[in-house]
């Protein structure tokens, strides 16, 4: 029987994509498609989950002008969801995609809160039933917030026998890990930020995991077209799947979290849930938009990934 997997995202975006032939500087360049997703780690999974056939909600706080459009963009998905809204207007993200492959990514500014504006939202997730199985605790934290909001929150529903997810990065990361999560998915830039060091290697980002699995159950790092590591402390698999065109990769890590949870949360085993995760992230960046797979395409991917012990 599926469970429940609720995500939490407190510093959602409205993302915004545009392919261009090329990336000029100085220039005018002028967009040969784009798209308008709402954004955010833990929305992106919950779209996931869903396109997959899976139970997830996700819960977000936003405000403004750009905070209603997510709110519509999000019915209109229909992501099933519930916000907050809050004071300040939520933040745009800007990706642009040359048909070379290279991109310029800009991260909106966040809203500036003050803990005594979002503690009635907290609350709500406190008391929401039913508790679900996972906690997906997700992406940056708005200007004002304690870094070690994500640590807190791991406590708080550990107490309740519910187990946590965590993809975050920097200072909040930092803390997180701390809390002893179930499982953490850093990329390669985020493992070397968690770990204060350049992991310039496979076998380095390995071993780094494998120091995690000390405080972590699973340690899953994305590695982009290089696959991803899967670690617990006594097993450690490489996940690869053949090179496939790329129109987006935004959100492909966020797919990949989305894939893994859905499986994992059917009972399937942790190998199978991988290879649930590398085909959802592949699907997902061959088509244009933000974390956004379809099942027909994720089953056909799913036998095609490589899956080796290392």
């Amino acid at each position: 029987m599926q469970g429940m997997i609720y995500t939490l995202t407190l510093n959602p975006s409205l993302d915004q994509h545009f392919i261009v032939k090329k990336i000029i500087k100085d220039d005018v360049v002028y967009a040969q498609q784009s798209c308008l997703d709402p954004g955010g780690k833990g929305l992106n999974v919950t779209r996931v989950i869903q396109q997959l056939g899976g139970k997830s909600r996700a819960f977000t706080m936003a405000g403004g002008s750009c905070g209603k459009l997510l709110e519509e963009m999000l019915h209109q998905q229909s992501i099933h969801h519930r916000l907050y809204r809050i004071q300040g207007n939520t933040r745009t993200n800007i990706k642009i995609t040359a048909h070379d492959g290279s991109h310029i990514q800009i991260q909106g500014q966040s809203p500036r809160l003050k803990a005594a504006d979002i503690k009635p939202f907290f609350h709500m997730i406190e008391q929401v039933k039913p508790r679900p199985s996972y906690w997906v605790l997700a992406g940056s934290l708005p200007q004002g917030i304690t870094p070690a909001i994500y640590a807190q929150l791991i406590q708080s529903f550990h107490k309740r026998g519910e187990k946590c997810v965590l993809d975050a990065d920097a200072e909040p990361f930092q803390h997180g890990v701390l809390a002893k999560p179930f499982l953490i998915k850093p990329n390669e830039h985020e493992l070397q930020r968690l770990m204060g060091k350049k992991l310039m290697t496979r076998n380095q980002m390995l071993k780094a995991a494998r120091e995690l699995t000390r405080k972590v159950d699973i340690v899953v790092v994305t590695l982009a077209s290089k696959g991803a590591l899967v670690v617990t402390p006594s097993e450690s698999w490489h996940l690869t799947l053949p090179p496939v065109e790329v129109k987006s990769p935004v959100g492909a890590g966020d797919a990949f979290l989305g894939g893994f949870l859905f499986a994992l949360d059917r009972k399937e085993s942790l190998q199978d849930a991988a290879r649930w995760a590398m085909a959802a992230a592949t699907a997902s960046v061959r088509r244009h938009g933000t974390a956004n797979c379809r099942h027909s395409d994720v089953l056909a991917l799913v036998k095609r990934v490589v899956l080796k012990k290392c």
